[in-house]
């Protein structure tokens, strides 16, 4: 629903053209890191892109310039440095408060939300979310929809988040925020997101209860779901909840059941190429085996995980690192607990263990490890925070 509704505002659809993506479009600097993000060379594009803001800045053009703001946002997060990211989604803001057009102002507010979940703060990104929705009493039922969604999401994905000040999950349902949302397909959208945050909302440290109702729709009609429904990204997040849920509660049949139609889903959505997506499924799969103690299968299975994440497109993106950073982590766990030849396979451990540290900060693999040891549901928590983001993140780009 966020591309649609950006798609119509900033003129990616050629029925509505806006004059500020046009004028952008016609800088040089730009035309040519747009072609270099398409080869997938982002790191030489950064610069090219810095050049248009100068210009954007030298033209007093704000609308222009909150567009090439969230291209230099989009690379600096896609190449993982966050701090980068969050300091030009502040300049974003700044810009787009001194003159830019709403839809503008809403992307930037958007980015600026999304970048707080990817650095894992749930609070940063309810307090924006929040603040953009109190400063403005004219918002389309759209867009206001969509920043409801996102205070939920930093309520529901965050373990603890939903007792802070401000941060409560809200009323469930999905007519509390699909009413007024056309066309229909959006409100679709918007209400499977919202199944999804109301069960993670729901669920305890445990993992277990009957918390899986409002999922129910999803996971009806994820057997159907394929590359044209709008509503298969909800669906897969909703199969690996459920997988998750039933390993909780040692049922490992149903659990293997779900994380397999969850990898058979992700397939689909991209056939013949593995993707963060279907990787991620895998890994589901990968923690059945543990559970059924099939320590041999669980090992070849991380090890296919590891090695295709480290080799995906974008694998410096904060969703892959953190995604290898976890499946390290958890594999070291695993080969902890094997022996070779009566040997314990403890020096493996630690050198996994080693190589996860080398992808992160010290301060966020110590996030992720507490959120990874918060439950069962604890690392599922750090993929859905991802997943959300990329749902509703504005692709500039494409």
């Amino acid at each position: 629903p966020w591309l649609r509704l950006h798609a119509r505002a900033l003129g990616a659809l050629p029925a509505q053209p806006s004059s500020s993506a046009l004028d952008l479009l016609q800088l040089p600097e730009f035309d040519q890191a747009r072609r270099l993000v398409g080869d997938h060379k982002l790191e030489e594009a950064i610069p090219l892109v810095a050049r248009t803001l100068q210009v954007c800045g030298a033209m007093n053009a704000p609308g222009m310039s909150v567009l090439a703001h969230e291209a230099s946002a989009y690379l600096h997060g896609a190449m993982g440095e966050l701090d980068s990211e969050l300091e030009i989604r502040r300049k974003q803001a700044s810009v787009a408060g001194a003159g830019a057009s709403s839809p503008e102002t809403t992307l930037s507010a958007n980015g600026l939300v999304l970048c707080h979940l990817t650095r894992l703060e749930g609070g940063q990104a309810a307090e924006a979310a929040r603040a953009f929705l109190d400063g403005r009493k004219d918002v389309d039922p759209l867009t206001r929809a969509c920043f409801e969604l996102h205070r939920r999401a930093a309520a529901a994905l965050f373990i603890g988040a939903a007792e802070a000040p401000g941060m409560s999950v809200g009323p469930s349902g999905p007519s509390a925020l699909v009413s007024g949302v056309a066309p229909a397909e959006e409100g679709k959208v918007i209400g499977a997101c919202e199944a999804v945050l109301d069960c993670m909302a729901k669920i305890d440290s445990t993992g277990t209860g009957e918390v899986l109702a409002p999922l129910a729709g999803l996971l009806e009609g994820a057997g159907k779901a394929g590359g044209e429904d709008p509503c298969a990204a909800q669906r897969l997040a909703a199969l690996r909840i459920a997988a998750r849920h039933k390993l909780a509660a040692g049922n490992t049949a149903a659990a293997e059941e779900h994380a397999s139609a969850a990898l058979r889903l992700a397939k689909s959505r991209s056939p013949g190429r593995p993707t963060l997506d279907s990787l991620a499924c895998l890994l589901e799969v990968a923690h059945v085996a543990v559970a059924k103690q099939d320590a041999l299968t669980a090992e070849g299975l991380y090890r296919s995980c590891i090695d295709q994440i480290a080799a995906l497109p974008g694998a410096q993106a904060p969703a892959a690192v953190d995604a290898l950073s976890l499946a390290l982590l958890d594999f070291g766990d695993l080969l902890d607990k094997m022996s070779t030849n009566g040997r314990p396979r403890s020096k493996e451990a630690e050198a996994v263990r080693v190589q996860a540290a080398a992808l992160q900060t010290t301060l966020r693999l110590e996030a992720l490890r507490a959120m990874r040891d918060s439950g069962p549901f604890g690392s599922l928590r750090v993929s859905l925070i991802h997943s959300y983001c990329d749902w509703f993140r504005w692709r500039w780009w494409s």
